[in-house]
């Protein structure tokens, strides 16, 4: 996976989903948004590890107090990439070779240079 933060200023306003479905159209695959709006630590998977029994071996009630967790690692900076950040399946996209690796490249230039443009169609 490779993961960046999309900068809507930078594109003239240009919508991270526009921006994505222009890199779509460019034949850039393996393009999305990412996880749903829920941090990991905050996933109810993690929830139920925290009530294993193997977990309360290890760890005090205080320590495995769900709630209080999720609070202590609450990170409204991590809450913003949620709206920017883009994600690459690296098995579709990045494992290429260097002129797949230019194609992504000249993909977002074309993007760049015409972002007016499609911002409005």
């Amino acid at each position: 996976m490779y993961a960046m933060n999309y900068n809507a200023d930078a594109l003239g306003g240009l919508s991270r989903a526009r921006f994505m479905e222009a890199l779509t159209a460019e034949g850039v695959a393996g393009v999305y948004s990412g996880y749903v709006d829920v941090p990991l630590y905050a996933q109810p998977y993690l929830q139920e590890v925290f009530q294993s029994e193997i977990y309360k071996k290890f760890y005090t009630e205080d320590e495995l107090d769900f709630e209080i967790y999720k609070q202590r690692n609450h990170c409204p900076a991590l809450m913003k990439t949620f709206e920017t950040v883009i994600w690459m399946n690296s098995t579709s996209v990045l494992l290429g070779s260097k002129d797949d690796m230019d194609d992504i490249v000249n993909a977002v230039d074309k993007i760049h240079n015409n972002a007016a443009k499609i911002k409005t169609a």
